[in-house]
């Protein structure tokens, strides 16, 4: 493993790291004041840290496999522009999919 592959895995590990525990910060915080947040509002944080927890393991996963692969190999969404590392179905990334907004 190069030197800079290394770096970036280890960064990306603790970004990962850091949503994994804001999200056991928040359950404790809400076991321990659950009338302070409305039970509807922790549920949608609560899924929303989930679903950024996916979507970054997602993307760690295609940086993992990138070493079999060139770097040079992006694929950019049709509707945002943003760049990923891994193939988009149908050229959309996850969150122009979500928003199912027609082009």
């Amino acid at each position: 493993m190069e030197y800079e592959e290394m770096l970036v895995t280890n960064e990306f590990s603790e970004i990962i790291r850091y949503h994994n525990r804001a999200l056991e910060r928040l359950k404790r915080f809400q076991e321990g004041y659950p009338y302070l947040i409305a039970p509807n509002v922790f549920s949608a944080v609560e899924f929303n840290l989930k679903e950024n927890i996916t979507v970054l393991y997602r993307e760690f996963q295609g940086l993992q496999n990138q070493k079999e692969k060139k770097y040079d190999t992006k694929h950019t969404c049709r509707r945002c522009n943003q760049v990923f590392f891994t193939s988009l179905p149908d050229g959309l990334c996850d969150e122009c999919r979500g928003k199912g907004a027609p082009e």
